[in-house]
């Protein structure tokens, strides 16, 4: 027989004892067990304090570590062959990255978790990665080391939810104990991948759809591995017991040895805690759902028959709230997620290669490639190198600069924009800058961007100003020696203009009439070529230059030759020459520009003084001839000012730079001779053009055989063969034609010798580099017609005198102001 007391404490006396079929327990025993008791619950309600008050920590250090986060997007080049099980390396070393937390870190401190996602909307199909900050360098490391021809950069994360759409949500679990695997790659064929499933989900999207598949990991501990090695080996101790002393034996558990081999190969390798959420949005729940459904059908080829499989469970309802926060700050939950290994991870995420062939996915269609280790760190900046995670500023030293710099790429690559931006480095370095423009945006975004500084320093040559035009003669020379370089020049320019192809339009006949014209007309000063084209149409104009003209081969071509032609031969000889002049001599606007008597800058003064010379020949509003034949006429004038620098020693010649865009218009014969002989006059040219095939063949021979720098945009499939041979072995004829925007190939020099080729991007906040001036900048322009520009109406009177009579002497201004007369 047994007996128990209970004893009923008393608050206000002392215990009361009740028979319960035993003795009864003394008072003492009774104290002592409600002190027992009561030190029970005291500690139960100080572990419960502690608990929550943990829990509170906890929450507070996930908030902090949810802005503590970097994104990157990946991009994989197109053609890449890197396996799948490249990427299980990759999460292997993941898993080295945590440290091994004590338990009152577990409890004080929340888990950072390292999410690898697919986010996509219509026409895009991006690979990410969202690591906290302290990972990031190491991640770029992790992911270049696998994938060493991607790129990786960080990105602000991208917003794939329109308002007003409908959002779904579902997560994934394992359907059986965590140590069963799931099938992976190993178990699909080489070309068999799963990715292509799972990114075909999200192809093809329209406007208002968007979705994102995120896989969040944090390393596991070693339980789940302990209890699958336990699982194994209690099922393999088991089946071979042998029978006891009566003969009997325990019940085998049949369990196949393919599945135990497995688990054993699971449990062997790291794992992670994982999180595998998915959220869709589109114009409609059922829209979005049915996208869901298709994507969830992606991890359906992931069932392991017998062993394990991922099971899909939609969010919905109050849940919906915790989950998106959770999946928005990419939250590690307080429930452990299910575990998989590093071979599942990479079965279940990795980034593409050839095989997946879905649409929209963003690609790295270009191969890049570092620049050599030897590149100054200062000079003209012409773009960064980023390569495997490191950016290097790229930058070309005024020596090398001497050597000029050619750029190729369609239009809309980046290739102005990159010419704007060198002008303007110059620019606001103080240099002499020409910048000659067919188009007209380059200059206007420059003429915006001056500094106040400088204002004094710009000559703003537009062309379209019918105001006031500002003057250019041609024919304006100091010696007997720099006429026969003007009339070479302005020859090049008819055979460049109106025969490129050498089909003799431009003949012996033809040249000797020009030829012999200018050589008269320029021995009266300030002469243009209104009056060469009256001497060509005005024999007796022609002849009243004679008294002056000591020159005997022009004398006997007016006196003797043409003297002695017959009308009709002489009407041969001079009409189709007077047709290709008059077409320029009678246009009022190009009229007003070369009929001027005297030119209204120096151009060696421009270059030895550090102007800024802005020269907007816009196709748009001066016509595409107009602006061809101007840009003829200056360039020959800018060369021949640095040439006559030869009068001052090399020491003391300023560096003066020349950008042309277009440059093939405007690209003569002898350009190759202008490449090689500018250099030592300090005259740097910079020119671009869209196409190799706009050059002829002397021009292109003389670019690529001369030019130190050369830049290459995206090019075309003819141009992107012929380049393919600068930029060999390093970059190849595909490279060429997938570059992205703003991003080019270089080879440039280093002390005067050639350099690898090497990838650039160009890109660069213009805003930030250069402020809008928009009120100096039309100061600017005011100024500068002021100075430089003169009264259309003055124009035209000084015109009009000077023509109307042989050889009279050009009219005075009738004002004080308008440029230099």
């Amino acid at each position: 027989m047994s007996f128990n007391y209970l004893s009923q404490l008393n608050l206000f006396g002392t215990p009361t004892a009740y028979y319960t079929g035993g003795s009864a327990i003394s008072a003492d025993q009774t104290i002592l067990l409600v002190i027992a008791l009561l030190g029970v619950v005291g500690v139960a309600l100080v572990v419960a304090v502690f608990l929550y008050y943990a829990r509170v920590i906890r929450h507070q250090d996930r908030e902090q570590k949810a802005l503590a986060y970097s994104m990157y997007i990946v991009r994989c080049q197109y053609d890449n062959e890197v396996p799948v099980k490249a990427a299980e390396q990759m999460f292997a070393n993941i898993y080295g990255l945590y440290k091994k937390k004590k338990w009152l870190q577990k409890l004080m401190s929340s888990d950072e978790g390292i999410s690898f996602e697919i986010i996509a909307y219509p026409e895009h199909i991006g690979f990410y990665v969202y690591t906290p900050k302290r990972f990031g360098q190491l991640i770029e490391k992790l992911v270049l080391g696998t994938y060493q021809n991607a790129e990786v950069i960080e990105v602000t994360e991208p917003n794939f939810f329109k308002e007003g759409s409908s959002v779904v949500a579902a997560t994934f679990e394992l359907a059986e104990v965590n140590y069963q695997p799931l099938k992976t790659y190993a178990d699909y064929d080489e070309k068999s991948d799963p990715m292509t499933s799972i990114a075909g989900a999200f192809a093809n999207m329209v406007d208002g759809e968007g979705g994102a598949l995120q896989l969040l990991i944090v390393p596991a501990d070693m339980k789940w591995s302990k209890s699958g090695q336990k699982y194994v080996q209690k099922i393999n101790e088991n089946n071979m017991a042998t029978p006891d002393k009566e003969g009997k034996s325990k019940p085998k558990t049949f369990v196949a040895q393919e599945k135990l081999t497995a688990i054993t190969k699971k449990s062997s390798k790291v794992g992670f805690n994982t999180y595998l959420r998915m959220v869709m949005s589109g114009p409609s729940e059922d829209y979005a759902m049915s996208r869901l459904n298709t994507l969830a059908s992606g991890f359906a080829q992931l069932t392991n028959p017998g062993m394990n499989a991922l099971k899909f469970k939609r969010v919905e309802g109050g849940k919906l709230r915790d989950f998106m926060n959770d999946f928005v700050y990419r939250r590690v939950s307080d429930k452990s997620g299910m575990v998989l290994n590093s071979e599942e991870l990479a079965t279940l995420y990795h980034f593409p290669n050839k095989n997946v062939k879905t649409p929209n996915i963003e690609w790295l269609f270009a191969k890049k490639a570092p620049p050599p280790p030897n590149l100054p760190n200062k000079g003209t900046w012409i773009g960064a190198s980023v390569y495997q995670g490191i950016r290097r500023e790229v930058f070309v030293s005024d020596d090398d600069r001497r050597r000029h710099m050619y750029i190729v790429g369609q239009t809309g690559t980046g290739k102005s924009y990159s010419l704007t931006d060198l002008a303007m480095q110059d620019i606001y370095a103080g240099k002499g800058v020409a910048f000659l423009d067919p188009h007209g945006s380059a200059i206007a975004e420059i003429m915006r961007r001056i500094p106040p500084e400088r204002a004094e320093d710009v000559i703003y040559f537009n062309a379209a100003d019918t105001d006031r035009p500002i003057g250019m003669n041609y024919l304006e020379h100091k010696n007997i020696f720099e006429r026969h370089e003007i009339v070479n020049g302005f020859l090049g320019l008819m055979h460049k203009m109106f025969d490129p192809h050498d089909q003799g339009i431009v003949g012996p006949r033809f040249e000797r009439a020009v030829r012999n014209a200018m050589l008269a007309v320029m021995v009266e000063p300030n002469s243009t070529f209104i009056e060469v084209l009256r001497a060509i149409t005005d024999e007796k104009f022609a002849l009243s230059f004679m008294d002056k003209v000591d020159d005997d081969e022009v004398r006997n071509y007016w006196l003797v030759e043409m003297a002695n032609t017959e009308p009709r031969e002489k009407s041969e000889i001079l009409g189709w020459l007077t047709s290709k002049f008059d077409r320029f001599t009678t246009n009022l606007l190009i009229r007003h520009i070369i009929g001027q008597s005297t030119s209204s800058f120096s151009f060696r003064e421009v270059m030895d003084s550090h102007k800024i010379l802005l020269i907007n020949l816009s196709k748009g509003l001066i016509g595409e001839q107009n602006a061809q034949f101007l840009g003829l006429l200056i360039i020959p004038r800018i060369l021949r000012a640095a040439l006559s620098r030869e009068d001052m020693p090399e020491d003391e010649r300023k560096d003066f730079n020349l950008y042309v865009d277009e440059f093939q218009n405007f690209a003569t014969e002898d350009f190759a001779q202008i490449l090689s002989e500018a250099r030592k006059y300090h005259l740097n040219l910079t020119v671009a053009n869209q196409y190799i095939n706009q050059m002829t063949e002397q021009v292109r021979n003389a670019v690529f055989g001369n030019v130190g720098s050369l830049m290459s945009f995206r090019v075309g499939a003819t141009d992107a063969e012929y380049l393919a041979k600068e930029f060999a072995p390093i970059f190849q004829q595909q490279d060429l034609i997938r570059l992205e925007n703003a991003n080019a190939y270089v080879k440039t020099l280093v002390n005067g010798v050639s350099t690898s080729p090497f990838s650039v991007s160009t890109f660069y906040n213009m805003e930030q580099r250069y402020p809008r001036q928009d009120k100096t900048s039309e100061l600017i322009k005011q100024l500068s017609r002021v100075r430089y520009g003169r009264d259309i109406n003055y124009v035209r009177e000084e015109i009009r005198m000077r023509t109307a009579r042989p050889g009279i002497e050009p009219a005075q201004p009738k004002s004080g102001f308008g440029g230099f007369f």
